[in-house]
């Protein structure tokens, strides 16, 4: 009976024995609870070329990022799990669970108390500034570990999105097309609540680009601050959004999608001003001419390629207190045709030319402002002077962020007033070195008419100011001067001749000219232009009141009108007979 006992007690353990294997033998580990069944997919907006460690089904403490909420799930069972026969049968029959969940605020998908199996998840939708991660991801629970010794009831993984960094290329023209380098722009991040982000500034290259790059999801704008030489500003913003990832490298190869944006910049307006030459027409810097003479100015405006869209243009030209304007003489021309309403004209003692009509200008060239004016008959120079300048002020806002508080100004054109003198010297004719007082002359037009005279004007006799050219007397040197005078023809007409005593102290007039002297007025000095007139003697003397003079005047109109008488009796007899 003991052996009988005894051999059923060896095979027993026989039998255990083949049953027991190496691995059974090994302690298996559970983790999570097999009561409680779960799988959280956790999702963080991370940088590209983030690691998130190794992914195994545990939970991660060290996830570079911030937790993503926002990001939908659907989440299907495709095979399930016996555990008591340790079975995995796939579903075809639309029978496994399903769920569609979203991201919490800490970016996470809990679902518990799952069917054990298999599952697929998928992102279906997420935020805008990440890229959406769409690839299909498989999981079971429970979850085997790597070491093959641990079943994981409580399933996380973590799915990468990565944020969205965008690039942008900005290229900067001028209306002809060309490049504009140095071009300066400050880089805005808009903001739905609260003020707008700047990101900083930069510079077109001499490509005329600016290209950057990590661009976070959003809506962006540049403003221009400082535009290129010779070019007005435009700080209407450059609007763009970044959507979708690109790059840019530093030597400029682009990945991804990079966004394009362009700003061109219209040319400054430019002013000049001219004299018109009354001779020849052209249009010259300096100019002398005679008081009271009228010539033109001519203000040309270059105009810019983007005129219509201004807000303010306008050409103000001061003239000098010792010019004065033509009245009515303002002309305006667009293209060398009359500007009509578009623009208007103040005239006074400043000429204000203003653009009322922009439309009316839009794709014109040039805009011309003529005037005439002269030079007042007492204007002067100051001893430092060389003429009198002008120049003309061009205001502008070209409704886009430039408008110089200190504007263009043309450099001055300068008018001289010319003018010239004269020294009459009256002399003997038989000895020079005979310099007679008393002469008396009328300085007239070259038509012999008397010249007028303004009052407070530069013509001098002898230094002093006077009104009037006529009755000029020569001095105990026996000359005038006379300054101040416009260039031209004039004459000298004798009015009055000299005396002189003859060798027996009787007073006799010198022969008093016959017809006048044609002198001509430059730019000579009184002192260098002399006019020497030279008188003869006439050898009559002059009658004396009181004495025999007056007696021979007498008595030889007594014997002329005896003379007469008879002449006529000795007719009326021959008449009678007749």
């Amino acid at each position: 009976m003991n052996k009988k006992i005894n051999s059923i007690l060896l095979m027993a353990l026989v039998l255990i024995g083949s049953v027991i294997t190496p691995q059974s033998v090994s302690a298996l580990t559970v983790s999570g609870s097999p009561d409680n069944p779960s799988l959280t997919i956790n999702k963080y907006e991370q940088e590209q070329g983030s690691e998130n460690g190794e992914g195994n089904g545990s939970e991660i403490n060290d996830v570079e990022g911030d937790p993503l909420p926002g990001v939908t799930f659907e989440i299907n069972q495709t095979h399930t799990f016996d555990s008591e026969t340790n079975t995995w049968t796939e579903i075809t029959d639309g029978t496994g669970a399903d769920y569609t969940r979203v991201t919490d605020e800490n970016g996470q998908v809990v679902l518990n108390n799952l069917p054990l199996g298999r599952y697929t998840f998928q992102e279906i939708d997420g935020p805008e500034d990440v890229v959406l991660n769409t690839e299909v991801f498989s999981v079971d629970v429970p979850l085997t570990q790597n070491d093959g010794n641990t079943l994981n009831y409580d399933v996380n993984v973590y799915p990468k999105n990565e944020i969205i960094r965008g690039a942008v290329e900005l290229t900067k023209t001028g209306e002809d097309g060309q490049a504009l380098s140095g071009a300066v722009f400050e880089l805005f991040k808009a903001s739905e609540t609260g003020e707008d982000v700047s990101s900083g500034t930069y510079t077109t290259s001499a490509a005329g680009l600016i290209q950057i790059d990590g661009l976070a999801y959003g809506d962006y704008y540049f403003v221009e601050t400082e535009a290129p030489e010779g070019h007005a500003i435009d700080n209407t913003p450059v609007e763009f959004s970044i959507v979708e990832p690109g790059t840019i490298s530093a030597d400029g190869e682009t990945t991804g999608v990079v966004v394009d944006t362009e700003r061109v910049n219209y040319e400054m307006p430019e002013i000049d001003k001219k004299i018109v030459d009354p001779e020849t027409g052209d249009l010259i810097d300096n100019l002398n001419i005679n008081r009271d003479k009228a010539y033109s100015y001519q203000i040309d405006s270059n105009l810019p390629g983007d005129i219509g869209e201004y807000a303010e243009y306008e050409i103000s030209d001061s003239l000098d207190d010792r010019l004065s304007l033509v009245g009515g003489s303002v002309e305006v021309l667009i293209d060398g045709n009359p500007a009509g309403d578009a623009v208007s004209v103040t005239e006074g003692e400043t000429i204000i030319t203003t653009v009322n009509d922009f439309s009316a200008l839009a794709g014109a060239e040039t805009l011309t402002v003529t005037f005439d004016a002269t030079i007042n008959s007492d204007a002067e120079l100051n001893p430092e002077e060389t003429g009198i300048p002008n120049t003309a002020t061009l205001d502008f806002d070209n409704d886009r962020g430039e408008n110089p508080e200190d504007p263009p100004t043309t450099p001055p054109v300068i008018v001289t007033p010319a003018d010239g003198g004269v020294t009459v010297i009256k002399v003997d004719e038989d000895d020079n070195s005979i310099l007679l007082e008393g002469a008396v002359f009328d300085l007239n037009d070259a038509e012999g008419n008397p010249i007028a005279v303004p009052e407070n004007s530069v013509v001098r006799v002898n230094g002093e100011v006077v009104t009037s050219l006529q009755g000029l007397t020569t001095d105990e040197q026996g000359r005038f001067e006379v300054t101040g005078l416009n260039l031209g023809d004039y004459q000298l007409e004798e009015v009055e001749a000299p005396t002189y005593v003859n060798e027996n102290g009787e007073t006799n007039s010198y022969r008093l000219l016959t017809s006048p002297i044609d002198i001509t007025i430059t730019e000579a000095s009184a002192d260098d232009y002399n006019v020497t007139v030279e008188n003869s003697k006439s050898g009559w003397e002059l009658p004396q009141t009181g004495g025999m003079g007056t007696t021979w005047f007498t008595i030889i109109g007594f014997l002329m009108m005896v003379a007469a008488g008879v002449y006529m009796m000795r007719k009326r007899k021959v008449d009678s007979e007749l």
